[in-house]
């Protein structure tokens, strides 16, 4: 669900997925998948401030 969404450029439910995987699955590879989409989170951020100025 995580990569789903993450695809369809919906990258705060993506980690919400991933966050998920991690606490109830404690799956580790989910925690370097949250950092990842943190990044391009804060990319995506900074996109858009660059975009609007």
């Amino acid at each position: 669900m995580a990569l789903a969404s993450e695809i369809f450029g919906k990258f705060d439910i993506a980690l919400d997925w991933a966050q998920k995987a991690y606490a109830d699955y404690h799956l580790k590879d989910a925690r370097t998948y949250i950092n990842i989409l943190k990044g391009r989170i804060r990319d995506a951020e900074r996109l858009d401030r660059q975009m609007n100025n």
